[in-house]
């Protein structure tokens, strides 16, 4: 099964956060400021171009869908690239949205405050990741915000909870605290220093993403009685919530099906 995308057609991509997943199947996609105004938890990836009231999207007729195209290249370009074909996405029709000087990708638009279940037209998952483990995939972006990887990991823990996961929480607080040290460390540091605090910075933000990705994948184990893969976790969450949105399977490449 395809999706016939238009010129207008939308992309919102999540990573594989499956708890903000869920949450968008309850209230759809909300900006900062609408989640506060609707006392919807949110938990930011980046402090990055975007205002409160703002949330970016992958426009369709902006995508290179050139056959030669460089996948690694474009990854720094496009956000299709990094984040569309790198996670789960949500497709969006029927949206008013804004081009603008302040985004940070070539194929990137903005929309203002929220987008409502009922414009979500179909979820992508790459053909990449469908049959992977949830242990097998990662959970948190590259961001240098120790604040926004705590909050998000704080969620994802929160969310294991509810499924009857504890996972170890010594293990987690070292982490945080060395992930929060070497952070501060940045504000008064040698060029040079600085060059081995961002390897530090990074060696613990894989560690503590591989650290959520084993609970993931003990969580929903224990639950379920097997090993679950992304798309297993889409389908029963999907149909948990009662929703009748499609899922679809991209390609791992640039072709897409336009109208």
């Amino acid at each position: 099964m395809e999706y016939k995308y238009n010129s207008d057609t939308l992309m919102h991509g999540i990573g594989f956060n499956f708890s903000r997943f869920e949450s968008i199947l309850k209230y759809g996609i909300l900006s900062y400021s609408e989640s506060v105004s609707e006392n919807v938890k949110l938990c930011r990836n980046f402090y990055g171009h975007n205002k409160d009231d703002e949330i970016s999207f992958v426009r369709e007729l902006y995508i290179d869908t050139e056959n030669d195209v460089n996948i690694t290249y474009w990854y720094k370009l496009s956000a299709y690239y990094n984040f569309i074909l790198n996670g789960i996405s949500f497709i969006v029709e029927d949206v008013p949205f804004n081009d603008s000087d302040n985004v940070n990708k070539l194929d990137e638009v903005i929309v203002k405050d929220k987008v409502g279940v009922d414009k979500i037209r179909g979820i992508q998952i790459p053909s990449k990741y469908q049959d992977m483990l949830l242990s097998d995939v990662s959970y948190l972006f590259s961001s240098k915000s120790c604040i926004n990887i705590k909050n998000i990991c704080d969620d994802y823990i929160e969310f294991m909870k509810g499924y009857g996961h504890y996972p170890d929480m010594v293990s987690y607080k070292k982490l945080i605290s060395l992930l929060s040290s070497t952070s501060k460390a940045f504000s008064n540091c040698t060029l040079e220093e600085e060059k081995l605090l961002v390897e530090n910075f990074n060696a613990i933000l894989k560690t503590l993403d591989k650290y959520i990705a084993i609970n993931m994948g003990m969580c929903f184990k224990r639950y379920f009685g097997f090993d679950v893969t992304v798309y297993q976790m889409l389908v029963y969450l999907v149909n948990k919530n009662k929703v009748d949105i499609p899922i679809y399977i991209i390609p791992y490449n640039k072709k897409r099906i336009r109208v």
